[in-house]
């Protein structure tokens, strides 16, 4: 397993100690200081999915399944919802390797033991994930302002329709994919023709997957649920901005203006608002 060992830094990772069970750690070396994990401990991981995968076809159906869920609620052509789904499929990557005993999140992650949050940013020091669900798109790899960015330094996993699957590559175990790396304007870019190859190249660098491409009927807008979860469960803090909820709640469920005070009532009920918020709500209801 990869293991931490301090979690104060992205280098905080023993890289030359065996593959341990799930939460076990090393006998502490304070003598050694912590090494960045090398890829060769990264495509090792790889590997090891890749054989639980072919021996497991829950765990390829559940990634599938995640992959469908998400681009069926949200249109990733919206450039909101696509920088969102980017780290959600790298949460999704982190619980992979995890439900495959892969990977071990740092001790002490939290107080009640390890998060997806901690076992995320684990992840995520030790492999990057670069996911696009439009055929025919190539990647960013970074991004920069005024430039490039930092370039193409990370053990990646690459996502995309129009590959076989998931896709391991890696700029210091395969250079001949990393000389075809192009820098712009203002983002590291890698095409698919340069993937595709290294494909042919490398089929040990892959895990079969047939990933969905984008069907743009998602309606889901991540910014309207965050403000839904933030103002919509509040009423009683927000009473001017969520009466837009109230209205719009009552109006998708075909109610009436009696319904929509009885919602009022309820709300008064739980908690959440007041008798005179509940009063004045009323009142502009009715447009006193």
């Amino acid at each position: 397993m990869w293991t931490a060992a301090s979690t104060t830094s992205s280098d905080a990772f023993v890289s030359d100690q065996p593959l341990l069970p799930l939460g076990v750690e090393p006998a502490a070396t304070p003598s050694s200081p912590a090494a960045a994990v090398s890829p060769r401990d990264s495509f090792r991981a790889f590997q090891q999915l890749r054989e639980r995968w072919s021996t497991n076809s829950g765990l390829g159906l559940e990634v599938l399944r995640a992959m469908h869920e998400i681009i069926n609620r949200y249109d990733v052509s919206d450039r909101a919802n696509r920088f969102v789904v980017g780290h959600y499929m790298e949460a999704v990557l982190a619980a992979t390797f995890y439900g495959a005993d892969l990977i071990a999140p740092p001790a002490g992650a939290n107080a009640d033991g390890f998060d997806l949050r901690g076992i995320t940013a684990h992840f995520h020091d030790v492999m990057s994930v670069k996911c696009s669900f439009t055929p025919g798109q190539g990647f960013r790899i970074t991004n920069g302002m005024n430039g490039p960015g930092r370039g193409w330094t990370d053990p990646t996993l690459f996502i995309s329709p129009s590959l076989p699957g998931i896709v391991y590559a890696s700029p210091a175990e395969h250079p001949d994919l990393a000389a075809l790396v192009r820098q712009v304007s203002d983002a590291t870019t890698l095409n698919l023709t340069a993937l595709r190859e290294h494909v042919r190249r490398h089929p040990e660098c892959v895990i079969p997957i047939v990933v969905p491409a984008n069907p743009r009927t998602g309606r889901g807008s991540l910014g309207a649920d965050v403000f839904r979860q933030i103002v919509g469960d509040s009423p009683g803090m927000y009473p001017e901005l969520s009466r837009v909820m109230v209205r719009a709640r009552i109006a998708s469920e075909g109610g009436d203006m009696m319904e929509q005070v009885a919602q009022l009532l309820d709300w008064e009920r739980g908690g959440r608002i007041t008798a005179a918020q509940r009063e004045d709500m009323v009142g502009r209801l009715i447009g006193r």
